[in-house]
């Protein structure tokens, strides 16, 4: 039987989480840093990634960086600094995001330029500058992970008025898809994390799903992202093997889908 310690355990492995010094990204840099791995975390507040990379432990354990992934060469850069640090990434967080929420009748050519540019094209970006050491990490029996925050508005029918957002998160699911399948011979697993309702996806097409607790405000927790962490570390886990029991699938709070609240006519998230 595999005991917690090892089942949640990325020891000695590297990680990129974007956008994470706060929110979902904080809570899976966490988990990650708490499992053993060494994490690069960045966004386009860099004091903010510093300042949390010093809390998890410094350089040992946890390093910010400053990039603005919402342009090519912002994410070029982050990758370029990647490689000049590190021969290998075992795991690759892609969290950034931002929303946008105005009604049908006003909602502007920019809402799409903005949210599909950080949403979409950077993900795909990354992944692609950062495939050289992904593939160099990953092995048959322990492939290298690519995980792309996506979101249940994805996958449903109601906009809640960000219709950028929605199909931006509609686009990063289906571009998982073709990565998990082109990518797999590389030894190198692609999948989509919605951040309403924890759904880790691998190229099998197996799913974990997890539904907090009644009184939870937010729906992820820290301890549904440890869960996720199994998933991903340790090469023996499969999806099903850390969800246990299956559990009923997570209702989207009535909340902007980046969690925070929404204005009309701005973007009110931007990690």
């Amino acid at each position: 039987m595999i005991g917690l310690d090892e089942l949640f355990s990325v020891a000695g492995k590297v990680a990129l989480v974007t956008g994470g010094g706060r929110g979902i990204g904080l809570m899976i840099t966490e988990a990650l840093v708490a499992s053993g791995a060494r994490v690069y975390i960045a966004s386009r507040k860099r004091e903010v990634c510093e300042k949390v990379a010093a809390q998890l432990g410094g350089d040992e354990h946890c390093i910010g960086l400053g990039a603005d992934l919402s342009t090519e060469a912002g994410v070029v850069g982050l990758a370029d600094e990647i490689k000049r640090r590190e021969a290998r990434l075992h795991i690759l967080v892609n969290n950034s995001g931002a929303a946008w929420g105005a009604p049908l009748e006003d909602f502007p050519w920019g809402a799409w330029d903005k949210v599909l540019d950080l949403n979409l094209i950077a993900p795909f970006v990354l992944t692609r500058e950062l495939l050289p050491l992904l593939a160099r990490a990953g092995t048959a029996a322990d492939p290298a992970r690519v995980v792309n925050v996506g979101s249940m508005l994805g996958t449903i029918t109601k906009s809640w008025t960000a219709y950028s957002y929605a199909a931006s998160k509609a686009g990063l699911h289906h571009i998982t898809r073709i990565f998990a399948n082109e990518l797999a011979e590389r030894h190198i697993n692609d999948r989509h994390l919605p951040d309403k309702a924890i759904d880790v996806v691998d190229e099998a097409g197996a799913s974990l799903r997890l539904k907090p607790e009644a009184e939870r405000e937010k729906t992820v927790t820290v301890a549904h992202i440890e869960a996720v962490v199994a998933a991903l570390g340790h090469p023996g886990v499969s999806s099903a093997h850390a969800a246990g029991a299956e559990s009923p699938k997570a209702k989207a709070p009535r909340t902007s889908p980046g969690g925070g609240s929404r204005s009309k006519g701005r973007s009110p998230t931007g990690k």
